[in-house]
């Protein structure tokens, strides 16, 4: 039941050398990419996840250096962006196409809900 877990968001500092600075950065910059390679392709089309993967899967792998699961959670985080601009345009806002510009990846992987005993 989901009153049986708890789920926490933690922020992670992370020590890193230069190198190790400058990978992840680039890793950043190609999941922002990807994102948005995968909205530009599905804004005005599709939102649902399992729509906006199998159509925008291959050409973030073709036109990123994504690999793995990466290419897939891109085209999932593009499908939850598109959702919320949908959601706000039906409540009467104006929205415009969803762009990755922030320097940070959030919800790349999501942790299993912790259980809190049975406490509310």
């Amino acid at each position: 039941m989901a009153d049986d877990h708890v789920r926490r968001a933690a922020i992670i500092r992370l020590e890193v050398t230069d190198e190790q600075r400058d990978l992840l950065e680039e890793t950043i910059s190609e999941w922002k990419r990807g994102c948005q390679l995968a909205t530009d392709m599905m804004w005005g089309k599709y939102n649902a996840k399992s729509d906006v993967q199998p159509l925008a899967y291959d050409d973030v792998r073709k036109h990123t250096d994504l690999r793995s699961q990466h290419p897939v959670l891109a085209t999932h985080q593009a499908a939850q962006a598109i959702t919320g601009c949908l959601e706000r345009r039906s409540k009467g806002k104006k929205v415009g196409k969803p762009t990755f510009t922030a320097p940070t990846v959030k919800n790349v992987v999501s942790p299993p809900p912790i259980s809190n005993g049975g406490r509310a």
